[in-house]
């Protein structure tokens, strides 16, 4: 509830948040395709999560978690405006791009992923 909490609020505070009527790195698809996409990839985490929750250690749950609730903060956002609100401008050599927290929690929770296997994988 507090990721969801801080998602919202930041995006309330913010004056002329960019409105993202795109996909994930602003690739332009059809928005049945977009749909589907989310559709296909929730169902993938949610039969993943069923079958291996409890087998899951502490990180990979929170990992998890995470990815799941960013994932459903921008796609019922996308569902309820018609696009996700973008505040945290981020630029990088030549490379710039805008985001919200959502897409924080689900890029943390692909960190912590990675490096949990990778810890556990030696």
């Amino acid at each position: 509830m507090f990721c969801i909490f801080l998602d919202q609020i930041g995006k309330f505070l913010v004056k002329e948040p960019f409105r993202n009527y795109f996909f994930a790195f602003s690739i332009q698809l059809p928005v049945w395709v977009m749909y589907g996409i989310y559709f296909v990839a929730m169902g993938a985490i949610i039969k993943y999560l069923v079958s291996n929750f409890f087998n899951l250690g502490f990180f990979n749950k929170l990992a998890w978690v995470l990815i799941f609730t960013g994932a459903v903060l921008n796609i019922v956002e996308r569902l309820i405006l018609g696009y996700v609100r973008d505040f945290i401008y981020i630029t990088f050599s030549r490379w710039t791009g805008v985001y919200n927290l959502a897409d924080g929690y689900i890029i943390v929770g692909v960190i912590i992923l990675l490096f949990s296997h990778k810890k556990f994988s030696n």
